[in-house]
């Protein structure tokens, strides 16, 4: 049995909060640092969630380390807490077919998901840009039609 201690993931919280907090005061924005209590409670109860559902395949350190990962990527954007809880997960889920398929039909594979979840934090932070979001592609036009129609009006005629 694997643990996240109290004092780490509760110290980790409440250090991002009061970081984020002061950061927030000094760009005199305040939406951020609400989206990113919001985000914060969303990782945490789904966490949570999970973990009345499945006691045994997660544990409490998880959901509250989710809490301080929640309030980072909220931090940045709904699209990086989004990302970066899928990649936390899939990473994880990748890491426990390799050793399924390893173990053969020995058994069921445990593995800590804390782990995971900040690596998946990590990558979606280095990956994408400073405002959270992925480039958006340049607008394409509708293509043409053989007699020159593009959105109800003629064109090129």
């Amino acid at each position: 049995m694997q643990r996240l201690p109290d004092l780490l993931t509760i110290s980790a919280f409440t250090g991002t909060l009061v970081l984020l907090a002061a950061a927030e005061g000094a760009a005199h924005q305040p939406w951020l640092l609400v989206r990113a209590v919001i985000g914060a409670a969303a990782l945490a109860g789904f966490y949570l969630a999970l973990w009345l559902i499945f006691p045994d395949q997660l544990g409490l350190g998880d959901v509250k380390i989710a809490a301080s990962i929640g309030l980072v990527l909220a931090w940045g954007s709904w699209s990086e807490l989004f990302l970066g809880a899928l990649a936390g997960a899939l990473l994880g889920a990748a890491y426990a077919r390799v050793l399924s398929a390893r173990r053969g039909p020995a058994g069921p594979v445990y593995l800590p998901l804390g782990p995971f979840l900040l690596a998946g934090a990590f990558v979606v932070i280095a990956l994408l840009p400073p405002g959270g979001t992925l480039p958006s592609r340049a607008r394409r036009q509708a293509p043409r039609g053989w007699c020159g129609w593009r959105g109800g009006r003629a064109s090129g005629w």
